[in-house]
């Protein structure tokens, strides 16, 4: 009857020696990512341009801790090409994480600027998550799906994605588009881990973003307008030949009959001919109305396809591979 005890108190020791041994497994693994990030570190020197995008983004120190074991390298077409290989010929890479480096494809247009400082931020978190514990992760996804089930917008950028890598791109793609305010707590604090300031992330990315949306939807607006002028001019213009014809018609019959003696008194002549000057005072105010129409229709139409060629211009600068022009600019 005294064993019992004994058997309570040795399998007690045996449960409190694998806890003691799980929390040391756990903080050794936990320690030797972070020593092994520190050795991947050494001898990195980025080069001017990339620090200037590390400090743009005002990491914290676990962030630039990360950042610097990635040896982030900012890199012109061939170089880029060749590090992040483009399975999807619709779209255009800016940026990729693979083996352990974040690699950026250098766009230099100036009205995009923004754009290398929050495609450095979504593939550092690429970088974090490949990091996470799974019950790390884990605690995230519920997060990371409720952002994704109210914003439209994710529902079709995640459509070039394989779901085996939902959570792992959601998770960049939140942390550099959506503010903290647009999303749960937990997901807000998790990214507060690694940016001093979350809400510049999203500002780079709204930055050059929006230029792309704004002339998408000028390019819309002008679309409606130049057609609005299509149907006036096509109704003018008709209105116009018919009214002139007519007016000819009028005119020709007018001599015809002034040749032929028709008008008894000087007053019918003049009144007849009065009312022709006044006819083709009105025709020519029209021809006015519809020369002004034809004109303005003709700056819309220079603008759009100003607009049309400017958009092709930053799809190109993002698009690595200039004879592929892809549709939207998206991440790895």
């Amino acid at each position: 009857m005294q064993q019992q005890p004994n058997k309570k108190r040795a399998s007690k020791k045996v449960l409190i020696s694998t806890l003691i041994i799980c929390v040391i497994i756990l903080v050794l693994a936990m320690n030797y990512t972070f020593i092994s990030d520190a050795i991947l570190a050494i001898g990195y020197e980025p080069t001017l341009e990339m620090q200037d995008i590390i400090d743009s983004d005002n990491l914290t120190s676990a962030g630039n801790h990360i950042a610097m074991a990635t040896q982030p390298q900012l890199q012109e077409s061939a170089d880029f090409n060749e590090a992040c290989p483009n399975s999807n010929e619709n779209a255009s890479i800016l940026g990729c994480f693979g083996d352990n480096q974040i690699h950026i494809h250098n766009v230099t247009d100036d009205g995009l600027a923004g754009i290398l400082e929050a495609t450095f931020a979504h593939e550092l978190l690429h970088a974090v998550w490949a990091r996470m514990l799974p019950w790390e992760r884990a605690s995230l996804e519920e997060s990371i799906s409720q952002v994704y089930q109210s914003n439209q917008d994710l529902h079709k950028h995640m459509e070039l994605y394989a779901d085996d890598s939902f959570y792992d791109e959601l998770h960049s793609v939140i942390g550099s588009q959506i503010s903290c305010d647009d999303m749960p707590d937990n997901l807000c604090s998790h990214y507060k881990k690694y940016f001093n300031d979350q809400t510049k992330i999203v500002a780079y990315y709204t930055n050059y973003s929006d230029k792309f949306n704004e002339l998408a939807e000028r390019a819309k607006e002008l679309e409606k307008q130049i057609e609005e002028y299509r149907v006036q001019i096509e109704k003018l213009q008709e209105n116009y030949d018919k009214e002139g014809a007519t007016l000819s018609d009028d005119i020709n019959t007018f001599n015809a009959r002034a040749k032929n003696g028709y008008f008894k008194t000087t007053s019918e002549f003049e009144a007849a001919h009065s009312a022709l000057v006044s006819r083709q005072t009105a025709l020519n105010k029209e021809y006015e109305t519809l020369s002004d129409a034809v004109i303005s229709a003709n700056k819309l139409i220079e603008e759009y396809n100003a607009n049309i060629a400017r958009s092709n211009e930053l799809q190109r600068a993002i698009d690595s591979k200039a004879e592929q022009p892809g549709q939207s600019g998206i991440n790895n």
